[in-house]
């Protein structure tokens, strides 16, 4: 039978012994790597200061109450809810401006335009129907009114006093 092949170098006595010197010369050079890196390690880092987390919790909790109650030093007011007689002159304003860009249209070029979306803003509860080549006719709805205004209808009257109440509106 073959004996072994003689060793080179001493094999130490305890082989853990051997691991346990080797972890401790790993992290001595770590240690030592770092300490020349300027970088304290994970044994000297230091923690957040309380002040700092007590900041971000009051900053933090301010935030959440100004979007939850939104002060009304800081936002503004909604509008005040629209009355009848407002819904009824914002609508009769809306489809005589209509009507006034129809107008202008049939002037200039001798027939009412297709859509009402060639000569005006489109307007939420306003349609515009032609009705041959000189007429037309503008339906208007707002909640549970319903205006309808045609060629044939006189403008100015129609309109009434929808100016003077939308304007003492925008004064509120």
């Amino acid at each position: 039978m073959a004996s072994p092949a003689p060793s080179t170098g001493s094999a130490p006595a305890d082989p853990r012994r051997a691991l346990a010197d080797a972890l401790d010369a790993v992290r001595q050079s770590d240690r030592e790597r770092r300490a020349s890196a300027g970088d304290p390690g994970p044994e000297r880092r230091r923690a957040v200061s309380p002040l700092l987390v007590a900041l971000f919790i009051l900053i933090a909790g301010t935030g959440s109450w100004v979007i939850a109650a939104r002060p009304a030093w800081l936002f503004d007011a909604p509008p005040p809810a629209e009355t009848p007689a407002e819904r009824d002159a914002s609508l009769r304003m809306a489809m005589y401006t209509a009507a006034r860009r129809v107008e202008q249209f049939r002037a200039a070029r001798g027939t009412v335009p297709a859509s009402l979306d060639s000569v005006a803003l489109p307007v939420e509860g306003v349609t515009y129907v032609p009705e041959g080549a000189s007429a037309w006719r503008i339906e208007g709805r707002a909640g549970e009114l319903t205006l309808v205004l045609t060629s044939t209808d006189a403008l100015e009257p129609f309109l009434g006093e929808s100016y003077h109440i939308l304007a003492r509106r925008a004064h509120r």
